[in-house]
């Protein structure tokens, strides 16, 4: 698989949706535990959450690389190796959305996937699937005008496991 592509259509407003992809304690109930500060180029944070077979590190390291309020964003996104193994390539994820009549299209493409081992692109499809069509709506439904009223996804319903995090991780 060279490219993952994954589209939902909410009924919510772009601004709102934005919400759901730039604020840290949305990101945190809907995708995992962040650090994620602000949506600018360049901004480095990471998700993370106690580790698994599929990222042994339990660590994903991130980048802004392109930031065009509310309509598209950009993330580098490297799975972090255990100690003593070489890292794989950065994946590339893109966040694009777009106003219908319905409310906002959001379509993510994912890239970089050919460097990976062989269960990250299966595991990543999967993934997405998931959250954005499980998780992801009920964030949104705790969205209002911009603000996220955090306690969507209570944190035993979620699909991450995070229980030795460090506190600068917003969970």
């Amino acid at each position: 698989m060279r490219v993952l592509r994954r589209e939902a259509t909410y009924r919510h407003s772009p601004e709102d949706v934005w919400t759901g992809l730039t604020d840290a304690r949305a990101l945190a109930e809907w995708l995992m535990p962040t650090t994620f500060k602000t949506a600018e180029v360049g901004h480095h944070f990471r998700f993370q959450y106690d580790p698994d077979p599929l990222c042994p590190s339990g660590v994903v390291d991130c980048e802004i690389l392109a930031c065009e309020p509310p309509h598209r964003m950009v993330w580098s996104w490297r799975n972090r190796p255990p100690k003593g193994k070489p890292p794989a390539p950065a994946m590339r994820v893109e966040w694009i959305l777009t106003p219908v009549a319905e409310g906002t299209r959001l379509q993510l493409i994912q890239t970089g996937l050919e460097g990976q081992p062989w269960l990250i692109p299966l595991a990543m499809g999967w993934g997405w699937r998931l959250y954005l069509r499980r998780f992801f709506p009920r964030a949104l439904a705790a969205i209002d005008q911009g603000v996220f009223t955090p306690g969507a996804i209570p944190i035993e319903e979620r699909a991450y496991k995070a229980a030795h995090l460090p506190p600068e991780v917003t969970i």
